[in-house]
């Protein structure tokens, strides 16, 4: 199995571009290399240490098929760092260390884009939560912390209007301010997932 046929054609890949689509690709990627059984190539558990001639020969096998499926689904910048990389260990590391968001600066920017986050009533709830939930992922992959009622405040706050069935939903008294605090946020995800907003 190559991947190719069960993933897609190449004009349906998700292309690596910069850092603003990297953990969506990196999520990606990864479940394909695991599918195709050569993720420990990349992860560096499975290593080229083999004499044998056969052995070596699977081993290389594997790790251009690795090698294929990261390359084959990166932009012309993203190739363009990767090109002078002999395995795909070495590809993966490199653009880990390009586009892993781990400075102080980085974690800013994705903090403020949690905080500037908005549901603009074309979308359901579950994928505003889905954005939401993936921001904060960015964040606490860039040593960031984000404390789980402020998670909570922020999607309440930024439905606006239509989270009055959902407060009910949650158990929040209506005549009185909400405060989310010490409440369990994935119970509260169940439910935000359940409510069928209207479209605007």
């Amino acid at each position: 199995m190559d991947g190719e046929g069960i993933f897609g054609a190449s004009n349906n890949r998700l292309l690596l571009e910069n850092a603003g689509n990297w953990h969506t690709w990196k999520f990606q990627v990864k479940v394909i290399l695991k599918a195709v059984n050569v993720y420990d190539l990349v992860d560096g558990s499975s290593k080229c240490l083999e004499k044998d001639d056969s052995k070596l020969d699977t081993w290389k096998k594997l790790d251009a098929k690795a090698q294929g499926v990261i390359v084959s689904r990166l932009g012309n910048t993203a190739m363009l760092h990767v090109q002078n990389c002999e395995t795909a260990k070495e590809i993966w590391d490199k653009l880990n260390t390009i586009y892993e968001q781990k400075s102080d600066v980085s974690l800013h920017i994705l903090q403020q884009r949690f905080f500037e986050e908005t549901y603009n009533g074309t979308e359901d709830v579950s994928t505003f939560i889905a954005k939401i939930e993936a921001i904060v992922a960015q964040i606490r992959q860039a040593k960031g912390e984000i404390a789980e009622n402020m998670i909570v405040t922020k999607i309440i706050s930024s439905l606006g209007e239509k989270v009055s069935t959902l407060c009910v939903c949650m158990g929040l008294c209506a005549n009185r301010k909400a405060n989310p605090v010490g409440v369990d946020r994935q119970a509260h995800y169940r439910r935000a997932k359940k409510q069928n907003v209207p479209r605007q």
